[in-house]
């Protein structure tokens, strides 16, 4: 793929919240290859990949808001998505390899697999989930459309020259399932994600203990994390655990196997175990069900909408 001299990359969501999709186009670029991006644009993209010279964007006009039936907006979204897709396809330079996310499914695969298929693409899908269990969760797994969804994702699975997956888990499910050979390829992070300095997180823990009290230490010189221990910034002897977790951006994600972990953490120290477990900070992104949680005072459960 890196030989390849033209790549399009296409990811019909937001290329800001795409950070797997970014990362690929960033490598391809710093392996010579000129890359386009179809995307749609509602956060910024990473700095290096948007000033990188061997990369273009080509924003899609997003859907309008109608208010229509249920179906009826859903038809119309499809083709509206179809259409600009294609025409952006067609206008831009003829790609050697074109590399997909999916989902979405619909119409991504179908249209990107009809356009390789035109004019002899190489066509790669990186499968992050299924579209089908997702629309399952709208629609019911026996509903026309989820059994369509199903059909169209495993169709244009089966047609590709290559397709990646994001566990080993997903690739036994994809070969022994739907007959689709994928290549598993771990999300790495990225060179700007490095270990921060016990200064760094001092004075980051300052800052949110501004906001949020379970950061906040003994006094104003200290976290609940940190101290200053004479002229040094020192980690305290009895600092709590802390959990730090994201959010995904599609429905299916499963968020109560923590909470459920959590509650029985906490249940865990109320039976008095011998076993002297820490207090814990909990981070997460969005959470509406947390009230149970926070009983004892041991835990504390920090909630940021995004």
């Amino acid at each position: 793929m890196a030989n390849s001299r033209n790549v399009c990359v296409v990811v019909l969501g937001d290329i800001g919240r795409s950070p797997r999709i970014q990362y690929h186009s960033k490598s391809l670029a710093e392996h010579d290859a000129k890359v386009d991006i179809i995307c749609y644009k509602e956060s910024r993209p990473l700095d290096a990949l948007e000033k990188h010279t061997q990369v273009s964007f080509h924003y899609l006009v997003p859907y309008p808001n109608l208010s229509l039936p249920r179906i009826l907006n859903y038809i119309l979204k499809t083709l509206w998505q179809a259409i600009t897709l294609m025409c952006v396809l067609f206008i831009i330079r003829k790609p050697d390899i074109m590399l997909v996310q999916n989902p979405p499914a619909i119409p991504t695969v179908f249209i990107c697999w009809l356009f390789c298929t035109i004019m002899r693409v190489k066509y790669v899908i990186d499968w992050h989930n299924y579209a089908f269990t997702i629309m399952a969760l709208n629609v019911g797994k026996n509903h026309v459309l989820t059994k369509m969804t199903r059909a169209v994702e495993m169709f244009a699975g089966k047609r590709a020259a290559y397709n990646f997956c994001v566990t080993k888990e997903m690739k036994t499910d994809l070969k022994n399932n739907y007959d689709i050979c994928a290549t598993t390829l771990y999300d790495r992070p990225a060179e700007i994600y490095k270990p921060i300095t016990i200064e760094q997180k001092h004075h980051l823990l300052q800052r949110l203990s501004q906001t949020y009290n379970a950061f906040r230490g003994t006094d104003t010189e200290s976290t609940m994390l940190t101290k200053i221990d004479e002229e040094d910034i020192v980690l305290r002897a009895d600092r709590p655990g802390l959990i730090i977790s994201s959010t995904s951006w599609t429905e299916d994600e499963d968020f109560s196997m923590l909470l459920t972990s959590l509650q029985e953490y906490e249940r865990h120290i109320e039976d008095g175990n011998k076993r002297k477990l820490p207090k814990l900070i909990c981070v997460i992104t969005v959470c509406s069900d947390y009230n149970a949680l926070v009983r004892t005072g041991r835990l504390s459960i920090i909630i940021g909408f995004c």
